[in-house]
């Protein structure tokens, strides 16, 4: 069996998780993790390259189904290349091939970068995360010592002193840029970007609140997690196509946290009930989670159902017409039954029978103009009914 070994690197936005050697049992936990934090720490997605990869199980394969569940769920995305021989085979007899795109070529998704730099670069993603965000604070000269010195000057100075404001404010103007930086990691998910520059401010501010430089950590370490924290509870809470439940949403993420070990123990995807038992909580509550997992994003009216003859917008019904009859013909029920009997006997056979109004005439014994005026002085009386209903 040939050792597991994955390494992580963050190009344009896009995390790439390079894998080698068997992905087996034993590689599972590995893959979970990487995955997990790989979602967390991309806005733009995840490509796993499995170039190197001659083998892949179940356990793993339950591991990469639940990553497209958790994808699906943050508006991102997780793909394959480089599958080949029997990892493709497997991924096809499964049903994964497909949704994971691993028919795409290798040459579509970021460059590899060469064996040396991931020999000597075998970083978790959230390393590798964290050291891009603080080239982007060099890149902006911001230093990180010089906003944690400002903070540590402002504390130090008694409550009330009115350099205390200054120090915060040129705190907050120095690490603003890079803030603005991670919420810009975050765009072109369905959230308006003015918006995300916004709660990554508000994430600025509690992290420059809640920084105790006591702890012996730098202020970036405190900050970064802070601002993302932020940014992916934004989405978390208000992503949603439609509102649901803030107590669904928990349960949600608890399924799908216990959904990988379930899959390996049982070799087979879990039921609600499964999930239910593991968890300890209502079968009823696992079944409201997983249904309100379909409301994040909504979908196309223009997606081909069936043979693909039709779309899903055609199957949908439309208000039928004969309600506001039936609520028009109830209004008017009781006028009619207080009309006289011949004025009754001429709107049945004008609108029953559909005659003329010179058969009617014929058929009751009157002129025709003698009917034309009952009629309209009818419907003129059966529409002010109508209309004081409304």
């Amino acid at each position: 069996m040939n050792r597991p070994a994955l390494h992580t690197h963050l190009i344009d936005g896009v995390m790439l998780v390079v894998a080698e050697g068997d992905l087996d049992l034993a590689a599972s936990s590995t893959v979970r993790t990487a995955l997990r934090e790989s979602l967390h720490s991309a806005p733009c997605g995840v490509v796993l390259d499995l170039t190197d990869v001659t083998l892949i199980d179940a356990a793993v394969l339950g591991i990469l189904a639940a990553a497209l569940g958790n994808a699906e769920e943050q508006g991102t995305s997780v793909r394959v290349v480089g599958a080949t021989g029997t990892v493709l085979d497997v991924l096809e007899i499964v049903g994964l091939a497909k949704r994971l795109k691993a028919y795409a070529p290798r040459d579509e998704a970021p460059p590899r970068p060469s064996r040396a730099c991931c020999t000597l670069h075998a970083r978790s993603p959230r390393e590798v995360m964290h050291d891009v965000i603080e080239a982007g604070l060099d890149s902006l000269a911001v230093s990180n010592e010089t906003i944690g010195q400002l903070l540590v000057e402002a504390a130090s100075l008694p409550e009330g002193d009115a350099r205390r404001g200054p120090l915060r404010e040129q705190a907050i103007e120095l690490a603003l840029p890079a803030a603005h930086q991670m919420a810009s990691r975050y765009r072109n998910r369905g959230e308006n970007e003015d918006d995300l520059r916004q709660v990554a401010a508000l994430g600025l501010l509690k992290a420059i609140d809640g920084w105790d430089p006591a702890r012996g950590h730098g202020f970036s370490d405190y900050a970064i997690p802070t601002v993302l924290g932020e940014l992916r509870r934004h989405f978390r809470d208000r992503g949603w196509a439609m509102r649901v439940p803030r107590r669904l949403k928990e349960v949600l993420l608890e399924t799908r946290r216990v959904n990988d070990q379930l899959t390996q123990e049982l070799g087979r995807s879990p039921e609600p009930s499964d999930l239910a038992n593991t968890l300890g909580l209502p079968t009823e509550s696992v079944e409201a989670a997983l249904e309100a997992a379909q409301s994040y994003r909504p979908r196309s009216l223009s997606v081909p159902v069936g043979d693909g003859s039709a779309e899903l917008g055609d199957l949908v019904g439309a208000p039928d017409p004969g309600f506001e009859q039936v609520d028009n013909w109830n209004s008017i029920t009781d006028v009619i039954a207080a009309l006289p009997e011949r004025t009754q006997r001429i709107l049945a056979l004008r609108f029953t029978r559909d005659l003329s109004q010179a058969q009617i005439a014929a058929e009751v014994g009157l002129s025709q103009m003698h009917v034309s005026r009952i009629l309209n002085q009818t419907l003129a009386t059966l529409r002010a009914a109508i209309m004081a209903t409304d």
